[in-house]
């Protein structure tokens, strides 16, 4: 469920939903490509700010290579705005109800499997759960006012 394989298929069925039932087709396509892409980025200039901020702190104090989780920051940050373009754009009200929650819950199963079979530090995989919810947060408010604004 997290090989750049699935996420890359994962995305481009996105993109196709978005295609093919989008009411603003562009500004969701636009959306999802800066989500994903700007992602890495977002990754590089946490990761700079944390190290910076420790530099101030305490150097003693040991940090953890891989805080925030990058693969976790990733899965989240595709599968929230995944759920994100599938909700807005399905009208079954069950559908609509239960798909937070079963994401909600493959996102805590694979968090479970990285701690057990990859040995990753439970708080480098929730760093990267938040700073995902982070990215995604402010990218689809930017979206939602220029979407109130311009459409």
């Amino acid at each position: 469920m997290q090989s750049p394989i699935i996420l890359l298929g994962i995305a481009v069925a996105s993109l196709l939903i978005v295609w093919q039932k989008g009411r603003n087709k562009g500004l969701e396509a636009i959306l999802l490509l800066v989500v994903l892409g700007g992602s890495h980025l977002y990754h590089f200039l946490v990761i700079q700010t944390l190290a910076f901020i420790h530099s101030f702190l305490s150097s003693k104090i040991p940090l953890s290579s891989s805080f925030p989780d990058e693969r976790a920051m990733f899965t989240m940050i595709l599968y929230g705005t995944r759920l994100f373009l599938l909700i807005r754009h399905t009208s079954v009200r069950y559908f609509q109800l239960a798909a937070p929650f079963l994401c909600i819950f493959l996102l805590i199963v694979l968090a479970a499997l990285n701690i057990v079979f990859n040995s990753f530090l439970p708080s480098d995989i929730a760093g990267g759960y938040v700073y995902g919810i982070v990215w995604m947060f402010f990218n689809f408010l930017l979206f939602e006012l220029i979407r109130i604004a311009v459409y």
